[in-house]
C-alpha cells in the first residue's frame, strides 16, 4: 500500500472550501486512489472510479468534468489519462532518489502534452523520452535485428517453450549454450508472470528474439551469467520494473538504469533515513509501511532504518 500526504490546509483551501461534500469526497479520492504517482498523471478508468467511490459512471463523468471546467484536472480522451494539476506541487520532494523516480514516471506518459500543464515542475531539469510505445517497439525489432546472433535458421524462429524447462542451475556442469538456453526460458517465465500473454512480446516470443539480448549482455556487456541471472530476478520483482521490462530485448536496453537502480537499492537498505526521506521511500515502494522501519539514533538524531 503506498503512502500519500494530505496536507492539513486541504480543508482550508480556497478553491475547495466553498464545494459540496460530495465534490471534496471525490476530489480526495482523485489524490489518493491507487492509481495516484508521484506527479498525479495517470490512467483513469470511470467504471473503475464508479465502483470505488459507490458513484454512478454519469456522476463520476460529471464530477471529473466540474474540476476539469475549475482547471483543477486536466484529461486526454485518447489516452485516457488525467492530470491532477496541483498533486506535485504539493508533494514534490528534493531527493535525489524521488527525482529519479519522477523522471521515470515521466518517461511512461503517453500523452506528453499533459505534462506542460503540472505545477509546481520546471521539466527543463528533467530527461525526458517521448517516444511512444509503437515507436519504442519498432526500435527494439530493428535492434533485434541488427544485433541478431545467429544459431540457425530453423532454431531460431521455433517459439522459446521449445527450450528446456528446467531451472537455471550452474551445478550439474551444462555448458554454455546450455546455460544460456535454460536462463532465457527462465527470464522468460519470470517475465510472464507481470504482463498478459496476449501483449506482442509474449505473442511473438522465440528462441532468438528472447536468447540473443542475453548472450549479447554477456559477450558485448560482459557480465556473466550469474549477474546476468541476478539482474533479471531484480527487474521482474521490482515495483518499476517488473511494469516496464516486457522482453530481455527491453532489459537490455534499459541496462544501465537497472544496474543503477540495484546499487540504490543496495544502497537503501543499509542506510539510516531522516523522516523525509523515509516517507520517500514509502511512497516509491507500494510494498513497505511506515511501520516497517524502526527508528534508531544516530549521533542524538533520530534516523529510520528498513528492517526487511
Amino acid at each position: 500500500m503506498a503512502y500519500r500526504k494530505i496536507h492539513d490546509d486541504f480543508w482550508t483551501d480556497p478553491d475547495l472550501e466553498d464545494l459540496e461534500p460530495e465534490q471534496k469526497f471525490f476530489y480526495l479520492y482523485l489524490i489518493t486512489n491507487p492509481r495516484v504517482n508521484q506527479i498525479g498523471l495517470y490512467e483513469f478508468s470511470l467504471r473503475r472510479a464508479a465502483f470505488e467511490t459507490g458513484y454512478s459512471i454519469d456522476r463520476v463523468s460529471e464530477l471529473l468534468k466540474y474540476f476539469e471546467k475549475a482547471g483543477k484536472v486536466v484529461s486526454s480522451e485518447e489516452t485516457k489519462e488525467i492530470l491532477v494539476v496541483n498533486f506535485y506541487y504539493h508533494n514534490k520532494s528534493s531527493s535525489p532518489k524521488m527525482k529519479i523516480h519522477v523522471e521515470s514516471l515521466l518517461k511512461e506518459v503517453k500523452d506528453t502534452s499533459l505534462i506542460q500543464y503540472i505545477s509546481g515542475m520546471d521539466t527543463a531539469s528533467y530527461s525526458m523520452d517521448t517516444t511512444s510505445q509503437e515507436e519504442e517497439e519498432e526500435e527494439e525489432e530493428k535492434e533485434e535485428k541488427e544485433e541478431h546472433v545467429s544459431v540457425s535458421p530453423s532454431r531460431n524462429n521455433r517459439p522459446i517453450s521449445d527450450l528446456s524447462k528446467r531451472d537455471f542451475d550452474f551445478s550439474d556442469g551444462a555448458d554454455e549454450d546450455e546455460l544460456i538456453d535454460r536462463l532465457t526460458f527462465r527470464v522468460y517465465k519470470m517475465i510472464a508472470q507481470n504482463i498478459p500473454e496476449t501483449h506482442k512480446h509474449m505473442r511473438d516470443a522465440t528462441i532468438s528474439k528472447w536468447r540473443d539480448p542475453i548472450r549479447l549482455m554477456k559477450t558485448s556487456d560482459e557480465l556473466s551469467l550469474h549477474e546476468i541471472f541476478e539482474l533479471c530476478q531484480f527487474a521482474t520483482e521490482d515495483d518499476f520494473w517488473s511494469t516496464t521490462v516486457s522482453s530481455t530485448s527491453g532489459m537490455r536496453k534499459n541496462l544501465a538504469e537497472i544496474q543503477k537502480s540495484i546499487l540504490k537499492q543496495q544502497k537503501i537498505n543499509n542506510q539510516d533515513l531522516t523522516r523525509e526521506e523515509m516517507l520517500d521511500e514509502v511512497s516509491l515502494h507500494g510494498n513497505r509501511k511506515v511501520s516497517d522501519y524502526k527508528i534508531v539514533d544516530v549521533n542524538g538524531k533520530k534516523r529510520y532504518r528498513y528492517e526487511q
